[in-house]
């Protein structure tokens, strides 16, 4: 049973494969029929024997996969859609070159049987003219006259202009008008008019045999140069060729022999008409055996022909295939990597990243990347006692511990619109205004030294427009020049201008982390510390400014913030109480809903000084 199990795998992706290369081949058809390369010889021989074997059969003349057949056959009309129409004009030609031969010909002998009855004249004899009356079945009165057959040569030639311009017709509609028809139909369409064209021509000329004395060579003639023209101008295929030759020479012969055997029979006798009779015999057996010959040739280079086209459509699909399957793999590839990153870094960083290649050698790529933000409400957040519980409790169990808990902040993190900066240890970072929330940023250059180097730009989830670009108002130029200078004032007082944009941005960000924060703790009550089986206990530390963003280092990037509001964020957290959120003064003049405790006294805050600092117990 598990041979059969592993037999019955094999067989599905086998199918599989078989459907894929199915599907690339419906496509790469498209490319082929386009392609004018592809109609080099060298592009078919590339492809193995053994290979081309395995995907036809019947000698080469089909593929196992009707799909596949099929888009061959509609490529391959396409492939002649223009040669048709040289094809078909070419049998006008020839039909008239027909009648030219011919009338050359009439007017040969015109002149010869001339010539014979000067001759008799003068030498008061009738031998050269009854050489031509035995020769060409004329009575004296003819043999000197022009016989050109006109009625019979114009219905010839007619239906001959009938065939070919009606073959131009439905061609021509097959592949222009009528798109929901399989163009594989106008190589069908070609092989019909052919053998109708070829029926009538047979019949024509050997019902009207009694009138040519050369019907065999006429005969001959029409056949090959048909089936010739039929071979290289129409795009048939082997097997169409094959069924013309024979059912051709079938008839020919059928009709023919019975003319031959009476010819035969007068040329053995003394009747008259027994020269032509043998010339005419004598034509035929000539040119009949020759017909096999040229046949074969033709149907041997038709043969050659279809194995060399089908060799570099498989060649052509197989490499579509192969393309295919590496452009998806490349695909999923960069989708996992981009997937990767995104959840690693922001996606304006991944973006900007991707457009260079992920790759990054010098700090002139990385400042690029770099931006000052305003009105950024950042948060920090670790475990109380969390070192007490390192040492007691397996690392793994811990490493445990800590996934659970920071995956259920990660799933706040889309309600509140935050954006989790960093871990470090049991230390959690997260912000609101640098790529979530209301985001008011500049682009950063280092040249003679730090400067915002555009006017800001306010963007938010929820839509609001841009205060930056060069499509801006002049309302917007003049709101993006406050922010310039409120930002200027809030990094050397600490003070936001209440009426720019920015600060209204930080209240809404501020608002947001805050929320986020009490859902923190009432998280984190949730769950207990492993072994100890004590509660989880969260120290909380909020503080709004402006930070910088960008990479460290070139190897193992990593997106950063910096500057004083995450020192003084860092600083609220370090100085807290167990579930309580510590703020500074610039997020409860934010947030004046929030029931906020005063902290007793000015906090001494290193690197600050004395600052207010406020409590908020979550509910």
């Amino acid at each position: 049973s598990g041979s059969s199990r592993d037999a019955s795998a094999e067989g599905k992706v086998r199918a599989k494969q078989a459907a894929a290369f199915t599907a690339s081949a419906l496509d790469a058809i498209q490319e082929t029929a386009a392609s004018p390369s592809m109609l080099e010889p060298e592009a078919a021989q590339n492809i193995e024997n053994d290979t081309f074997e395995r995907h036809t059969k019947w000698a080469g003349l089909l593929f196992n996969d009707s799909e596949v057949e099929r888009a061959f056959l509609n490529g391959h009309a396409r492939l002649h859609k223009n040669v048709v129409y040289k094809g078909y004009c070419l049998q006008i030609v020839v039909a008239m070159w027909f009648c030219v031969q011919s009338a050359m010909v009439e007017f040969y002998r015109q002149q010869f049987c001339i010539s014979q009855a000067n001759i008799d004249q003068s030498m008061d004899g009738d031998e050269g003219l009854e050489f031509c009356e035995e020769m060409f079945e004329m009575t004296r009165e003819e043999v000197v006259k022009f016989r050109g057959n006109w009625i019979f040569f114009a219905w010839a030639a007619m239906g001959v202009v009938f065939f070919n311009a009606a073959g131009i017709l439905i061609n021509w509609l097959i592949h222009t008008k009528w798109e929901h028809l399989e163009k594989v139909w106008a190589i069908r369409a070609v092989f019909i008019i052919y053998a109708c064209e070829l029926i009538f021509l047979i019949l024509a000329l050997l019902l009207q045999a009694q009138h040519f004395y050369m019907w065999p060579l006429v005969v001959f003639l029409s056949y090959v140069l048909l089936f010739t023209v039929s071979l290289w101008f129409t795009g048939t295929l082997f097997i169409h060729n094959l069924l013309l030759f024979s059912g051709g020479g079938i008839l020919y012969f059928a009709l023919s022999i019975p003319l031959v055997i009476a010819d035969g029979n007068l040329a053995h006798s003394m009747d008259p008409g027994r020269f032509a009779a043998f010339w005419r015999t004598l034509l035929y057996v000539a040119c009949a055996p020759l017909s096999f010959l040229f046949a074969f040739i033709l149907l041997c280079g038709s043969y050659l022909d279809e194995l060399t086209c089908r060799k570099r459509f498989l060649q052509k699909a197989m490499i579509a295939y192969q393309q295919g399957r590496i452009i998806r793999m490349k695909t999923r590839s960069e989708g996992l990597q981009k997937e990767l990153l995104q959840n690693m870094l922001p996606p304006m960083i991944v973006e900007e990243l991707q457009k260079k290649n992920y790759k990054v050698s010098s700090w002139s790529e990385l400042r690029t990347l770099s931006k000052r933000h305003v009105g950024v409400s950042l948060l920090f957040a670790d475990l109380v006692g969390f070192t007490h519980m390192s040492s007691q409790v397996d690392p793994s169990k811990v490493m445990v511990f800590l996934n659970d808990l920071f995956q259920g902040f990660d799933s706040l993190c889309e309600d509140f619109h935050v954006y989790k900066v960093e871990t470090v240890g049991d230390c959690y970072v997260a912000s609101v205004g640098v790529v979530t929330g209301e985001v008011i940023n500049s682009d950063f250059l280092m040249q003679s030294g730090e400067s915002l180097a555009s006017p800001l730009s306010l963007d938010s989830e929820g839509g609001r427009p841009s205060l930056a670009g060069s499509d801006a108002s002049p309302r917007s130029s003049q709101a993006s020049a406050r922010s310039l200078q409120a930002l200027k004032r809030e990094g050397s007082s600490g003070v936001f201008d209440e009426f720019a944009p920015e600060y209204l941005a930080s209240i809404r960000n501020t608002e947001l982390l805050v929320g986020f924060a009490k859902a923190m703790v009432r998280e984190a009550r949730t769950m207990v510390k492993p072994k100890l089986k004590t509660p989880v206990e969260l120290r909380i530390g909020i503080h709004t400014g402006n930070v910088m963003s960008g990479l460290i280092g070139t190897k193992n990037l990593r997106f950063c913030l910096f500057g004083d509001a995450m020192n003084t964020a860092a600083r609220m957290e370090q100085l807290g109480r167990a579930n309580c959120i510590h703020a500074s003064c610039a997020v409860f003049e934010r947030t004046p809903g929030e029931k906020w405790q005063k902290r007793s006294g000015l906090l001494d805050v290193k690197g600050k000084g004395k600052m207010q600092s406020y409590f908020l117990e979550p509910q």
